[in-house]
């Protein structure tokens, strides 16, 4: 009930803004869907730098959170909306070693790290799954893009802004949690192809890219 009232608020507001600014397609549709058209869309940016990897020290972490050659999973935030305990009941049967990262809101018995920002993306590159289970329309998917130019496959369930990046990099749309095992061990094996078309997908969202789309619209309106 709250929630369809703060929609139906937001709503409401941004039909009579000078410009409503999106992050990705889905959310320019649903607005357009509402009747709202003042409506622009600059894609979240990242620094392609920070991605620029040592692979001596991946391959070093890798050997660290796997030392028997498991492949790593990384489940992501152990949060409710997030889907991450429904997908470890889901995986935990396999062979594999389950990482999070990030806040915790429950505990799950899975190694849980939480480094600084340039420890965690070189976990994102040294995991050989990334999986994204979220149960909400996510506004972009931040945690997906971090992973897709990390190098690494991805599994999710394309919810909201999520599934501009899975389609658009040849990933794996998996909405069913009871597909979640056959679609990780897809992954698994697909890993290198999967690996080089998200990459490839997702280098065009620099932070240059996303000044730009800003400077534009802010010439725009008078």
């Amino acid at each position: 009930m709250g929630r369809r009232i703060k929609n139906e608020l937001f709503l409401k507001r941004a039909a009579h803004a000078s410009r409503v600014v999106v992050v990705s397609d889905y959310w320019k549709q649903f607005l357009n869907n509402h009747g709202i058209t003042n409506v622009s869309k600059v894609h979240n940016g990242l620094p392609i730098e920070n991605f620029d990897f040592d692979q001596e020290k991946v391959d070093k972490l890798k050997k660290e959170l796997s030392p028997d050659d498991k492949p790593i999973i990384h489940l992501g935030i152990p949060a409710k909306l997030k889907g991450t305990k429904k997908a470890y009941h889901e995986l935990k049967g396999m062979d594999a070693k389950f990482i999070t990262t990030g806040r915790k809101d429950y505990h799950l018995p899975v190694e849980h790290l939480n480094p600084d920002y340039e420890g965690y993306l070189r976990i994102l590159a040294a995991a050989d799954v990334v999986v994204s289970m979220s149960q909400f329309d996510e506004g972009w998917g931040l945690f997906v893009h971090e992973a897709l130019l990390a190098g690494t496959p991805v599994v999710g369930t394309g919810r909201g802004g999520m599934s501009e990046l899975l389609n658009g990099g040849d990933q794996i749309v998996c909405e069913e949690f009871s597909d979640l095992k056959s679609s990780v061990r897809k992954a698994l094996d697909m890993k290198e192809s999967l690996g080089k078309s998200g990459h490839q997908f997702v280098k065009q969202f620099s932070v240059e890219r996303m000044v730009s789309g800003w400077d534009q619209i802010f010439k725009e309106i008078p």
